[in-house]
């Protein structure tokens, strides 16, 4: 619950992230001025029934977070509200997911450049560097990395269940 004070401080919601991300940056920006009240889940629910949506779009879920993260960074510039490490963890994470989505979409110019980006926030991330490697060979060789560790993947899940 807001008070009308709250919102007029807080302005509206930033209806350039499509999709998804307009309530996280909403809350975000209002989490800044103070506490909040939440409401109870039980309370919200009003599509009962109905297949999570939100899931066919991560790649611009993705995006929107790294949209409203860095919009954060940037208003609080100056400030010591946000430690410089925790700005290089939460733009390792947002990279990082980006280029994931990329890559599953075999965008791999796209995923190549965020997962430098992340590892550039933080280097040790052995899944982000090995789909980083498998996105630097051509699509034909890549392919068959992909099958391969899929196949690896699938005998050692029925390894486990036996």
């Amino acid at each position: 619950m807001l008070t009308r004070a709250r919102i007029a401080e807080v302005k509206e919601f930033d209806e350039s992230l499509t999709l998804s991300g307009e309530d996280y940056d909403f809350h975000f920006r209002t989490c800044k001025w103070g506490d909040v009240c939440l409401a109870d889940v039980p309370s919200t629910l009003y599509q009962l029934g109905f297949e999570d949506r939100l899931t066919l779009h991560k790649k611009a879920i993705a995006q929107n977070f790294l949209k409203t993260v860095q919009g954060a960074i940037a208003r609080e510039s100056g400030t010591a509200t946000f430690p410089p490490a925790m700005i290089n963890e939460v733009l390792a994470e947002a990279h990082g997911w980006i280029a994931e989505e990329l890559f599953k979409s075999a965008d791999y110019a796209g995923a190549r450049k965020h997962a430098l980006l992340a590892l550039r926030h933080r280097i040790w991330q052995p899944r982000l560097i090995c789909a980083f490697g498998v996105a630097l060979v051509p699509s034909m060789v890549s392919k068959v990395l992909l099958r391969s560790y899929r196949s690896c993947k699938s005998l050692m899940a029925r390894g486990k269940r036996t």
